[in-house]
């Protein structure tokens, strides 16, 4: 939400804890895509290099969940998610689309990398 329309909704639920009217108003209006990079049924081996934000504009947050020897077994659940990737921008197609790519690099590094099968 944050990246999209610059609504802060950690500040705005402290401000109302501390008993202050929380601000809702828009700062920003753009799109922004959230994509879970996923486990692949592997060991992770080398860490993936995580696309810098200057590399793409539209990358704003890239993140790993997991460190190397962590098993990225498949459950079916929300334990499935080793990582996201953030993008927002004016152009909605762009976004998905530098999301996506971040994703599927890092994805491909994963499976290339060092990562063990069972």
């Amino acid at each position: 939400i944050r990246h999209a329309t610059g609504i802060d909704l950690v500040a705005a639920t402290v401000a109302a804890a501390l008993g202050d009217t929380p601000s809702f108003a828009a700062t920003q209006s753009h799109a922004a895509a959230l994509r879970f990079i996923l486990a692949n049924g592997t060991t992770f081996g080398q860490t993936p290099s995580l696309p810098p934000r200057h590399a793409n504009p539209l990358i704003r947050d890239v993140k790993l969940y997991r460190t190397r020897g962590d098993r990225l077994d498949r459950v079916g659940d929300f334990h499935d998610r080793i990582g996201h990737v953030i993008a927002a921008g004016e152009d909605a197609h762009a976004v998905q689309l530098a999301a996506q790519s971040a994703v599927d690099n890092i994805s491909r590094q994963l499976l290339s990398s060092r990562a063990l099968p069972r």
